[in-house]
């Protein structure tokens, strides 16, 4: 089996490499990986160009990683497991703090499948069956080769929307359903600055 990861992204942190380096150490014999990782600043751009790249390679599964996502190699196997077109992890928004003082809820970067809203801590509370969702943040998800080769530039921009949205969007009008797991979340590292 071949996997192919693709990292979006300027810089990396030391959590990111010591996580990466963890999870390349789990890899079992029969999976073969390989990375394919660069920054330009239009994300659609370089989303699009190392899909390109990966391509060459022919991969069974791209594993979509962005550089500020926070992980464990367990998280990567549990993906794999599912065996879901297009299978991922969720992980708080920016402004999850924020939510969750006021409302008693922190939003995912994630779209409920019915209604036009983000799903929150509230939705996935108690749930261990996958999710089906309109749309998932792309910082930690697995897609088979079949799907990801469906559309030849699903990058391409359309409107206002984000590219991950715009994937999945696309990948659901060819009836490829987007799947999130609700019994972990990955970690998203944001800096901050205190004043």
């Amino acid at each position: 089996m071949k996997v192919a990861f693709l990292i979006p992204g300027e810089s990396v942190s030391g959590w990111f490499l010591d996580n990466w380096t963890n999870l390349l150490q789990s890899m079992p014999d029969h999976i073969e990986c390989k990375l394919f990782r660069g920054y330009k600043p239009n994300i659609f751009q370089i989303r699009q160009d190392l899909l390109d790249e990966a391509r060459e390679w022919k991969p069974d599964y791209y594993m979509w990683i962005d550089s500020d996502s926070n992980f464990q190699p367990k998280d990567f196997h549990r993906l794999l497991e599912h065996d879901e077109d297009i299978v991922s992890g969720v992980y708080l928004l920016r402004e999850a703090m924020k939510s969750f003082q006021l409302y008693g809820e922190a939003p995912f970067a994630c779209h409920c499948l019915s209604e036009n809203r983000w799903l929150t801590t509230g939705d996935i509370k108690g749930k261990t069956d996958l999710i089906h969702v309109r749309a998932n943040g792309m910082g930690w998800m697995l897609i088979k080769s079949k799907a990801m080769n469906a559309i030849k530039s699903p990058f391409q921009p359309d409107g206002h929307r984000s590219e991950d949205i715009l994937l999945q969007e696309r990948l659901s009008d060819l009836d490829y359903k987007s799947m999130i797991d609700p019994t972990f979340i990955i970690g998203h590292e944001k800096m901050i600055i205190l004043k």
